[in-house]
């Protein structure tokens, strides 16, 4: 995140049991990370989101814990936050400085997730998509892109729940991700 500026990230509360999870309270061991808590009840299977709101004052690593209290126990969660000059201004659009694949959302999924992935200049940019045995089940991006921040939907419907490996490439910069198809 710029300092001074910030931003958000999208934390997705998964219930995987067959109760409704009542969540009590929230807290943050960092006045840096805020909260923009959507819902206090996860019914059963299901998910809610936060937003955990970023925003750094130096250029350094914040860690938070946070604590999310229910009437059967409490989970922890630690995030980590970066404070840099990572963003530049072309024009009217925020760029990134470095090549960047993010996690796809959600995961798991079923049975499609977004990807996305930032660009620090115009490149050449190919998004595979793989099962687990290393076999290239298809192309989701192959083209040339301008700098900036994109995202993709992947549609999984013809496919077997498992373990997807995602490969981004593109400009000497490579990546994966592991995905979760659950059906």
């Amino acid at each position: 995140m710029q300092v001074g500026k910030g931003g958000s990230i999208v934390i997705p509360l998964f219930n995987n049991t067959i109760d409704t999870v009542h969540i009590l309270s929230h807290s943050s061991s960092n006045a840096k990370f805020t909260f923009a808590f959507a819902g206090s009840v996860i019914p059963p299977f299901g998910v809610v989101c936060d937003t955990i709101i970023y925003i750094p004052t130096i250029s350094n690593v914040d860690t938070v814990r946070v604590q999310y209290t229910t009437s059967e126990n409490t989970i922890y969660l630690e995030i980590f936050g970066r404070g840099a000059e990572l963003l530049k201004v072309q024009g009217d659009e925020i760029v990134p400085d470095v090549f960047s694949l993010s996690q796809n959302y959600p995961n798991p999924f079923n049975p499609s997730t977004t990807v996305a992935y930032y660009l620090p200049t115009e490149s050449e940019v190919t998004i595979k998509i793989f099962n687990i045995l290393g076999q290239e089940i298809q192309i989701l991006v192959s083209e040339k892109l301008k700098a900036g921040s994109h995202h993709n939907e992947w549609n999984a419907e013809q496919f077997p729940s498992g373990v997807y490996i995602l490969r981004m490439v593109g400009d000497g910069f490579q990546e994966s991700k592991k995905m979760i198809l659950l059906k």
